[in-house]
């Protein structure tokens, strides 16, 4: 790429220097993968890290001699190692290192594209907002058509920008693949274990199968859709080309006052950044000719692909990131002409209104056919200027005719709302699924698609995250919301017209929900009686709307004492649990003696089941009255018998969790997790649901707490821990206990959406952090134990600047630093207690 269209980012990310040092990352990771596994000496990494050279003049000079790249670096990089160079490039071939490398650069690369887009859309909507009420033109084939807003002409380019923004980030994570499995791909040399450890250090998944190389239909696909961007930045300019022709002059693209627009004409303004955009929208879309042809390889591998990739994505991914770049500049310094806008609206003479002429003639009783041919035949007249304009070449065809409120520009600009409104609604990525949930204009809208709408909530930290507000939120677009798992350890604070509610068993929602405490959950027949009876007094009929599966698992007053005393025997080990009794009830019911709601029904069945489960932990908390016990557990049984009942809720299903993922006991910070599950999957397993449209809303603090024990990388102490915890309330709403506080943790909350496939994110407690100097950020660890080996993280923590509210650029850039960490869009940030203190960004 020529030095003109070469942005200083992609330069870097491209140069010899970040090639070779890439290639030395997928060495040293799979040597570190052999260390950990065992299979060559601890601490020859380190050696080998140490000792490694990389000198791109000495690598050319070695390559002329043996004609070979990956050779000559390996002779470079280890001319220092002794001994350990031995185990460099152990097992591998030349693949194993330059596609891995490739994967990461192009992932750098993307990143870098996807930053750039996302500044290129702000701009887009912004502009498009300012002049979402200034009437154009619309044209069709080239000619006048009728009016519109020029701020829809502008939210078209932002949609086509949004759709390719959610296609690249589809694509990154189909490129984000590794290949360490030797010379024909079946790890005849090399081990899956090294692959899946290397691949894990490197930030990529291992490839699913390969030959010596990665399959070439992921990187074509991928060239493709920066092609496809290609086009639409191209379709954008053109636009404003048209837009900018002499006898048009609606708009201009930026023009400096010491530009010159021609060498030899000194009044040109010639709109060259638009065409040099559509140059390279060429250049892009020819390179992805060239990527499908890469994907027919002779055998396990050639290397006819080899060159043609040296030009194509270093080109292709810079040219994208320039096109962007000048499109961004474009967007942001357009000028627009809102006198001539107006003026080329009436330059056909009112021939813009002729539907609603034709329209107008039927609704008074005139045939279709006839009223067009009226008014086509006065529209030629004025075509041809023999009349003045339509309103009179009507009149001498129809004299008498009413035209009242026809020629109004008004109508055509009447639904502009409602579609700016869509974009105030979130996306499904990867997916068309596209429902309507409150925007933030407070206004509600039904969903219309005729499509079922599922979706899941899950905690992306150690819970606390604000999730009841949010469920409650979205909630107003469900019919159903589903309590899946957990039990009255958890808690979510909400409030229903400024009236404070804590939940622990119910779920949030509104007065027009139905609500159902599904089989996964754990059931205090106390606490949930005191909840419905608070709820009934909100909620009009709360008892008619309310069902609980009659498998749900009965926490007895057996399972709170256990609790207790079982976390007294940890001692210093313990992990800080509420002692609701959760854990024990989950473990007596893997011994089959825990008690299910339908044992309630059966007072004899009840008795037998509580007496083998008196006397498995009478040796651990004394002795137990069972028919004490039943007589009081029944009674509170009473108030919710006819509550109980296994059903399934048809229309449009909200599934609200508890806790979060790293509390789950399989994906979670273990032990120090809780005992019940927390990712989205365990929304079908706990609520005996079935289906494959199931959207997952991730929520997660602009700052990280935790309850109890258990590691903690990004927590602070003191002043700051104290500050956060003040202005956050940061106390336990089934505890009551302070919470520990510290830095938001970017490695978790990826690792969070990873495991749980969140599609959208909604960030809390924002607005905790205003006022704050400075605000930390973690964005990667020194040791990459996510998440079993936390304690040995070392946590990178940086700070940037604080905010003082957040409609700082401060505040933006950190939620942008967020996003491209992460690889997802925050798509809504609340900065307040209650529902409504929830907006779209």
């Amino acid at each position: 790429m020529i030095d003109r269209y070469t942005p200083d980012r992609m330069r870097k990310i491209w140069s010899e220097e970040s090639k070779f040092r890439r290639w030395l990352k997928v060495e040293l990771s799979v040597m570190e993968a052999y260390e950990e596994l065992g299979m060559i000496p601890n601490g020859v990494a380190k050696l080998a890290s140490d000792a490694a050279i990389v000198d791109v003049n000495e690598i050319s000079r070695v390559e002329a001699s043996v004609g070979h790249d990956v050779i000559a670096f390996i002779k470079v990089a280890t001319s220092k190692m002794g001994d350990a160079g031995r185990y460099f490039h152990y097992g591998l071939t030349s693949s194993d290192v330059v596609d891995t490398a490739l994967s990461m650069a192009i992932v750098e690369a993307t990143d870098a594209i996807l930053e750039k887009l996302e500044d290129v859309m702000q701009s887009t909507l912004k502009l498009a907002k300012r002049y979402r009420n200034t009437p154009t033109i619309g044209r069709t084939h080239g000619i006048h058509a009728e009016p519109t807003s020029f701020g829809l002409k502008v939210l078209n380019w932002y949609a086509e920008l949004e759709r390719a923004r959610d296609r690249i980030l589809i694509e990154k994570e189909r490129i984000s693949v590794g290949k360490i499995s030797g010379a024909v791909g079946n790890y005849a040399n090399v081990p899956p274990e090294v692959e899946e450890i290397a691949c894990a250090k490197l930030g990529l998944n291992p490839c699913k199968i390969s030959t010596q190389v990665i399959p070439r239909d992921l990187h074509a696909s991928y060239i493709a859709t920066l092609a496809v961007l290609a086009g639409g930045i191209e379709r954008i300019a053109t636009e404003i080309r048209h837009l900018q022709k002499t006898e048009v002059r609606e708009v201009e693209e930026p023009f400096s006052e010491k530009q010159r627009g021609s060498s030899a004409m000194p009044h040109k303004k010639n709109p060259i950044l638009c065409e040099r955009m559509t140059g390279i929208a060429r250049m892009i879309r020819g390179y992805s000719i060239s990527a499908m042809e890469n994907i027919t390889l002779w055998h396990e591998r050639d290397i006819s692909h080899s060159s043609v990739e040296r030009v194509i994505f270093p080109d292709a991914t810079t040219l994208t990131y320039y096109a962007l770049e000048i499109l961004e500049y474009v967007i942001s310094g357009l000028k627009v002409n809102e006198e001539r806008l107006r003026k080329n609206i009436d330059i056909t003479k009112g021939l813009i209104f002729s539907q609603k002429v034709l329209l107008k003639l039927v609704e008074n009783g005139m045939s279709r056919e006839k009223a067009y041919l009226v008014v086509q035949r006065a529209s030629m007249k004025v075509w041809n200027g023999e009349s003045l304009d339509l309103l009179s070449a009507i009149r001498e065809e129809l004299p008498n005719v009413d035209l009242e409120g026809v020629f109004n520009i008004e109508p055509y600009l009447a639904h502009v709302d409602d579609i700016f409104d869509r974009f105030e609604t979130p996306r499904v990525l990867a997916n068309t699924r596209y429902f309507d949930i409150p925007n933030q204009n407070g206004n509600y809208k039904a969903n219309t698609t005729g499509k079922t709408i599922n979706s899941v909530i899950v905690g992306l930290q150690w819970g606390d995250e604000g999730k009841g507000k949010v469920t409650q939120y979205l909630s107003r677009t469900h019919d159903w919301v589903v309590r899946f798992s957990g039990g009255p350890n958890a808690g979510h604070t909400v409030y229903h017209n400024g009236t404070k509610s804590i939940h622990h068993l119910i779920p949030s929602g509104t007065e027009k929900n139905k609500f159902f405490i599904a089989r996964g959950t754990l059931v205090d027949l106390k606490v949930l009686n005191d909840e419905i009876h608070s709820m009934s007094k909100i909620f009009n009929a709360f008892s008619e709307n309310i069902y609980i599966s009659p498998w749900c698992r009965v926490i007895t007053p057996i399972e709170r004492t256990l609790d207790l005393e079982i976390e007294k025997l940890k001692g210093p080990n313990a992990v800080g649990t509420t002692g609701r009794g959760i854990g024990p009830t989950v473990a007596n019911d893997a011994h089959r003696v825990a008690l299910r709601l339908f044992d309630f029904f059966d007072e004899k069945r009840l008795k037998e089941k509580l007496k083998i489960l008196a006397s498995i932990s009478e040796p651990l908390i004394g002795t137990i009255d069972v028919d004490e016990m039943a007589k009081e557990l029944l009674e509170d049984f009473e108030n919710v018998r006819n509550l109980v009942k296994e059903i399934k809720p048809n229309g449009n299903v909200l599934f609200e969790g508890t806790q979060a993922v790293m509390l789950d006991p399989m994906y979670g910070t273990y032990p120090y997790v809780t005992s019940t599950a927390c990712t989205p999957s365990a929304a079908l397993y706990g609520s005996g649901f079935s289906t494959s449209n199931l959207q997952i809303w991730g929520v997660f603090k602009a700052y990280t707490t935790r309850v109890g024990a258990g590691p903690f990388p990004t927590e602070v102490f003191g002043e700051e821990a104290d500050k956060i915890r003040k202005a956050g309330g940061e106390f336990g709403a089934t505890t009551g206990r302070p919470r520990r506080c510290g830095w938001i943790d970017l490695p978790l909350l990826r690792y969070a959406c990873n495991v749980s496939n969140v599609d959208h994110l909604i960030m809390t407690k924002a607005d905790v952090l205003n006022g704050f100097d400075r605000v930390g950020i973690c964005r990667k660890y020194n040791h990459p134990g996510m998440p079993y080996d936390l304690e040995s993280s070392n946590p990178q923590i940086e700070y940037i600047k604080g905010w003082k509210d957040l409609g700082s650029s401060a505040f933006s850039d950190f939620v942008s630093i967020v996003e491209r960490e992460i690889g997802r869009k925050v798509e809504y940030v609340s900065f307040g207690p209650e529902e409504k203190d929830i907006k779209r960004i």
